[in-house]
């Protein structure tokens, strides 16, 4: 009898389930809100503002996407750790020469399935300026890449003419939310990250040839041998 009952105890016991973990989820949403135009665009168009599609100039537009992540992340998440917030797709259009825009607003807002961050809110805003450089159309598409960055990082991206390149944003959330990185995510022989001083201040202009060649000087490119480039002595790296 008593072998019996330890018997049905121990049944018992094993078909109570185990405790669950909880896993904090994490959703991000981002929208373009404001667009600036600078010196020499005297003639800026441009659509998709309160959108996450936003496009600007006339001819073939040029045109940023942001996609949001949704998704788990990690078990025991503790600020500041970082995660992926979500990608931002550009395409380097043919856009006529005053008709573009030199920065633009990106709002992103991150969503934990548990109030996690040190606010204890659960959630975390940021308005994070995109400032793009736009070069004139040729046949050379090193020479017309658009560079794309970010007012709180020291680095951004080369997108070359008439291609797209993807890249992935990854941030912290300590209340508020910060961007931390961005790693390309897309063919590097579309583009290529690099590094550069942040554009933290105002709208900056198209800079001088001096000040390319000082910023593409020294780049290496991941997985392969350096190479010279054929102008401004460029050496890029791209990261999968």
């Amino acid at each position: 009898m008593r072998i019996s009952t330890l018997a049905a105890g121990i049944a018992i016991v094993a078909a109570a389930p185990a405790a669950a973990q909880t896993v904090t989820t994490a959703s991000t949403e981002g929208t373009f809100t404001n667009a600036f135009a600078g010196t020499g665009d005297t003639a800026p168009v441009y659509s998709g503002l309160g959108t996450s599609q936003f496009s600007f100039g006339s001819g073939s537009p040029s045109t940023l996407q942001y996609s949001g992540a949704t998704g788990p992340l990690a078990a025991r998440y503790v600020p500041p750790d970082s995660f992926y917030l979500g990608s931002i797709l550009y395409y380097n259009g043919a856009i006529t020469t005053t008709s573009g825009i030199s920065a633009v607003t990106l709002s992103l807002v991150t969503t934990l399935s548990a109030p996690v961050n040190p606010g204890g809110d659960g959630f975390g805003t940021l308005d994070e300026r995109v400032f793009i450089t736009n070069t004139p159309n040729s046949t050379d598409r090193e020479a017309s890449a658009d560079y794309i960055t970010f007012a709180s990082l020291a680095m951004g991206a080369y997108v070359y003419e008439g291609q797209s390149a993807s890249f992935n944003l990854f941030g912290t959330l300590n209340s508020p939310l910060t961007l931390t990185s961005i790693v390309l995510a897309s063919d590097p022989s579309t583009g290529f990250v690099a590094s550069a001083p942040p554009f933290t201040g105002s709208v900056t202009p198209v800079p001088e040839p001096a000040s390319w060649a000082l910023m593409l000087c020294g780049f290496a490119m991941v997985g392969g041998a350096a190479r010279y480039r054929r102008r401004r002595n460029v050496m890029a790296f791209a990261g999968a």
